[in-house]
């Protein structure tokens, strides 16, 4: 079973598949797509953060909140990025490329026909600074 976020991760690469047109990348270009992935929500936490922080808080999110999950997800994944772990579309590939434009968005059974690979290097993802 494919996991949501998964398909989620998926979908977000197909988006900026479609709006270039190359047929595939370089290494240094898929790990930026990937460091641009990791940081997608990192406005939203940004604002969340700052606002815990008004009239005194501690900037903590509450563990039951979007924000937090976001959050984790976040963590978990500069983690994976950081030991090399990442695991995204092999985009350096073009037949990888042209099979995850071509992807029906949210079929799970073709994901599996989607080549991956793992990438990160440590110390390319920003923090998250309030």
């Amino acid at each position: 079973m494919v996991r949501t976020d998964a398909v989620i991760k998926y979908q977000w690469f197909q988006r900026c598949l479609w709006m270039d047109e190359q047929k595939s990348y370089t290494k240094e270009e898929v790990m930026t797509l990937a460091v641009e992935y990791i940081t997608r929500n990192d406005e939203e936490l940004y604002d969340v953060i700052k606002a815990s922080l008004i009239g005194g808080g501690k900037g903590k999110i509450a563990p039951t909140s979007k924000a937090y999950e976001k959050l984790s997800f976040r963590d978990m994944e500069v983690k994976q990025f950081e030991a090399g772990e990442f695991i995204m579309p092999d985009l350096v590939h073009s037949k990888v490329v042209r099979a995850l434009k071509d992807w029906k968005t949210g079929n799970v059974d073709q994901m599996q026909l989607i080549k991956t690979a793992k990438y990160g290097e440590p110390n390319l993802v920003p923090e998250l600074v309030v």
